[in-house]
């Protein structure tokens, strides 16, 4: 006990120490970055690259060796590729957090450019919008193309028939199975909106920010006593969060005991380890809070990053802390993944190591090395969100008009994601970029 006080004693002094030292401004020191203030380019890149990275997750769920469940319906288990088991265990971890991270900062940059309330109108437009429209349109579409690759791969004889049947019956199956009332064999979860469901958690997280502000405001107008107490939490909270995340060292230690804690909390409670939920949050899946919590986390740890004297501090080292954590990922695995060490609770926090490191490691890369504006960038992630959009019908149809004949190893996982990459960035050049339909998703001009 007294080894361990005189750890935390000292690990408290260094970190008070560094929260005397750490300027109040440190910009200057990152390349290509703009004012605290500012918008950075190289969180543009990572949501571009993040996004794309999902669409390559999608089809390998086809042809990866897992046994079809609840998150994935259907395989083409005569093209199964194994390597694609331990490409989605490394991606998966750091690849939410990464997006959470990059849209919770671009939340906190739009109040301050706009104001709660553009903030909010900003947020309907460009989310709730889409995610209302696009579930609608698409949620029909998914389940038709998953039934159809479902039988195709199963063998049935008549797959279109099976896709006429769902949509005739007189029980409304496909606006039950999108409602989360029911499943539908062959198709994936059920919300919400399939894979849209990070809209949906990304409007709940701006809704309960606006939320906040509004509680905030009304008990500092009511009490200015109240007031000076929220300044001077929230200065020490700034505080210290800008000396916790400014040293590498520190800031993986206080987030795998954080992440790593959350994750053994969870397993205690019963709970699979969370990753993307399968219904429409408390009202059809009494455990979406969780991931919806988890993910919650990065996103508000996002939003403390404005205007936070940190960039040129987080974009140091990126070498190591992304071999690092690779390795201790490689590590993870080779001891048979989260569940080989199943309720052990070392498992979790080897988890959570490895995801920090290769969170901030891949961070530090984009802010030391792609942090500059870029027109190739600028089009990708404008297109990346389209591409994120539409492309689940595509991965769902495409293996079922492949059929179940047996090819190359990995041959049909690279002819499914070029075709599913190429239309959708071909139907964005033409048929999206700079018409209406760009102004609906981006508010971009249209062309004249």
């Amino acid at each position: 006990m007294e080894l361990f006080l005189s750890i935390l004693r000292s690990f408290l002094t260094h970190l008070c120490n560094r929260m005397k030292q750490i300027p109040p401004n440190d910009s200057k020191g990152l390349p290509g970055a703009p004012a605290p203030e500012g918008r950075l380019d190289a969180l543009d890149a990572l949501r571009a690259v993040m996004m794309l990275l999902g669409v390559v997750l999608h089809v390998s769920l086809v042809y990866n060796s897992w046994k079809p469940g609840p998150g994935w319906a259907f395989k083409d288990t005569a093209n199964a590729w194994p390597v694609l088991d331990a490409f989605w265990f490394f991606i998966h971890p750091f690849r939410l957090p990464l997006f959470y991270v990059s849209a919770g900062y671009l939340g906190a940059l739009l109040v301050a450019k706009r104001g709660w309330a553009g903030f909010w109108r900003n947020r309907v437009r460009r989310i709730g919008y889409p995610f209302a429209v696009f579930s609608a349109v698409l949620g029909p579409l998914v389940i038709a193309a998953s039934v159809y690759s479902f039988r195709v791969l199963g063998g049935d004889p008549d797959p279109w028939g099976r896709v006429v049947s769902v949509f005739t019956s007189d029980r409304w199956l496909p606006v039950r199975h999108m409602l989360g009332m029911t499943r539908i064999n062959g198709v994936s979860a059920v919300g919400p909106g399939f894979h849209l469901w990070f809209l949906y958690d990304l409007m709940a997280y701006a809704a309960l920010a606006v939320a906040l502000h509004v509680a905030v405001r009304w008990l500092s107008a009511s009490s200015p006593k109240g007031a000076a107490v929220f300044a001077r939490i929230r200065q020490t909270l700034s505080a210290g969060l800008t000396a916790v995340m400014a040293g590498p060292w520190i800031r993986t230690l206080v987030l795998t005991a954080l992440y790593g804690s959350l994750l053994f909390a969870v397993e205690q409670l019963g709970v699979p380890t969370p990753r993307v939920p399968s219904g429409w949050f408390v009202f059809s899946d009494a455990t979406a809070w969780i991931p919806f919590l988890v993910y919650g986390g990065y996103f508000a740890l996002g939003w403390s990053f404005f205007g936070a004297p940190l960039w040129s501090h987080m974009s140091r080292n990126p070498g190591w802390q992304f071999v690092l954590g690779g390795v201790l990922h490689v590590l993870l695995q080779v001891s048979g993944g989260p569940k080989g060490w199943h309720a052990e609770w070392p498992t979790y926090f080897l988890e959570a190591a490895s995801t920090v490191l290769l969170v901030f490691g891949l961070l530090a890369f984009f802010l030391a090395y792609v942090n500059r504006p870029s027109s190739a960038l600028r089009y990708l992630l404008d297109a990346s969100y389209w591409v994120y959009l539409i492309h689940m019908p595509l991965v769902c149809v495409l293996p079922g008009l492949l059929g179940p004949d047996v090819w190359w190893t990995g041959t049909k996982f690279f002819a499914v994601l070029i075709l599913v990459l190429g239309i959708s960035m071909g139907t964005y050049e033409f048929g999206v970029r700079g018409r209406w339909l760009g102004v609906f998703l981006g508010g971009e001009r249209p062309s004249k």
